[in-house]
């Protein structure tokens, strides 16, 4: 994966529990922290590692899912302005993104719930 990686809380919201580490030594410098964090305010102290990518959109693609197979994606929104890691404006439909983008969007994320849902 490669250096910068965002270390996160696995539950958490708010920009809670999540550093920024330029390497190794500021993973491991940073990890109990992390985990601690995520004990502290979510009761869960599990932690995930994300490739950093400075100047990055942040996506969401949002779906409404029956448990059995089936889901529907009801629309998308643009959450990269942000402040401290936290959405400051969430914009909805996300703006210059072409049709084609769109649909793929919606289909891959369909398919991955889709996928995660069956048995």
């Amino acid at each position: 994966m490669g250096y910068p990686v965002m270390l996160k809380s696995t539950a958490g919201g708010g920009g809670i529990g999540m550093h920024l580490c330029h390497d190794e030594k500021g993973l491991r410098d940073s990890f109990d922290s992390v985990r601690r964090l995520g004990a502290n305010n979510f009761a869960d102290d599990g932690v995930f590692l994300e490739k950093f990518i400075a100047r990055a959109r942040h996506i969401e693609v949002q779906i409404f899912a029956d448990g059995k197979g089936g889901a529907l994606a009801l629309g998308e929104r643009d959450c990269s302005s942000q402040r401290r890691n936290q959405k400051v404006v969430e914009e909805c439909p996300a703006p210059n993104l072409t049709d084609d983008v769109r649909k793929q969007l919606h289909q891959n994320r369909r398919t991955i719930i889709v996928i995660c849902s069956v048995p």
